[in-house]
């Protein structure tokens, strides 16, 4: 299913690609449903820089669900590739919980639009759900509801993040 978002930032594009990218772990108190950030590794080779990030989730786990969802399940890897000549940024992230399950991967582009810049995200999410034991007859009908509803709960997230760069920004432009 595709993921398409789009977010407006009012600061300069070489600024809010610099700090998306080299200072996200830094946002972290400006995003509401992540506890941190983590740098796993960090490659630079011309004008392309790798990077590994781990996010882990702040949800609270329902008492109910304990049993079944570990706090280290509300994890998920973060591989981009950072491209500063286009201006991009492609990535695939991994979660921790149920691996192999979803396959979620796209791109982020910068864009200037007047004195600020515009964040495009595309990118599409599959599920997987052979590897989750479901019979194939059920898995082909239940799969589109399940990716509407994963793609409507992450893209209300990818935007907080564009927020979240904003507020830590501004905050950065007040102190």
């Amino acid at each position: 299913m595709d993921l398409i978002a789009k977010t407006k930032l009012s600061f300069p594009r070489d600024l809010v690609f610099s700090t998306y990218r080299d200072h996200l772990a830094d946002t972290v108190p400006f995003l509401p449903n992540v506890s941190s950030i983590i740098v796993q590794e960090r490659s630079e080779e011309a004008e392309v820089v790798k990077l590994v990030n781990l996010w882990t989730a702040s949800t609270e786990i329902p008492s109910v669900a304990k049993k079944f969802l570990k706090p280290e399940m509300l994890q998920w890897t973060d591989r981009a590739q950072w491209d500063g000549p286009k201006w991009e940024c492609r990535w695939h992230i991994e979660t921790h919980a149920f691996p192999g399950l979803v396959d979620c991967k796209g791109a982020t582009t910068f864009h200037e639009d007047g004195s600020g810049t515009e964040l495009r995200i595309a990118g599409e999410l599959v599920l997987n759900l052979e590897k989750a034991h479901i019979p194939r007859l059920f898995a082909g009908t239940v799969r589109p509801v399940i990716e509407k509803v994963v793609v409507g709960a992450l893209t209300p997230n990818l935007l907080k993040t564009g927020e979240g760069i904003e507020k830590y920004l501004q905050a950065k432009r007040g102190a």
